[in-house]
């Protein structure tokens, strides 16, 4: 998970430095087209998903949470990648940002498998670990065991 992060960190900084570029790049010829448009509100997103990605070890997010969110980054930027190289000249962005999403394709892909694997093998230990539970039974004073004899009942009304 601390190479994901290590992975995302590097992300934010390209997505950084695109949003920046592409908010110089997107001047008052190109405000006014729908495209243009488009395409600055799906980079915000990429870029918030990428602010989200890097707080996940802060707010100490579960696995679950962690692979939902790297596959809709990744899916973000799959449609992003089109969105770039069809209206990207005519809103004025610059050719290095494209290539930056493009690079980040692998290392979400790789993020997004790590999260996601470690979720399902979350999901198999909890799993796992609710069986053992189940054939052990109670605890000590939970009773059902030897030690005991049954099921500790509480008392009744106010103590």
């Amino acid at each position: 998970m601390t190479a994901d992060l290590t992975c995302a960190r590097r992300l934010a900084l390209g997505v950084a430095l695109g949003l920046g570029l592409m908010a110089a790049g997107t001047g008052a010829a190109s405000a006014q087209t729908a495209e243009c448009d488009a395409l600055k509100t799906k980079f915000e997103a990429f870029a918030n998903q990428i602010k989200q990605a890097q707080s996940l070890a802060k707010s100490k997010a579960g696995p679950d949470k962690a692979c939902g969110l790297f596959r809709q980054l990744q899916a973000t930027q799959a449609s992003l990648v089109p969105m770039l190289e069809k209206d990207g000249a005519w809103c004025h962005v610059p050719d290095q940002t494209l290539q930056g999403v493009k690079a980040q394709a692998e290392p979400i892909g790789k993020a997004k498998d790590n999260a996601c694997t470690a979720a399902v093998k979350f999901k198999q230990l909890e799993q796992q670990a609710r069986k053992q539970q189940e054939q052990r039974g109670p605890g000590l004073m939970g009773g059902g065991d030897s030690v005991v004899g049954g099921p500790v009942k509480m008392p009744q009304g106010a103590l």
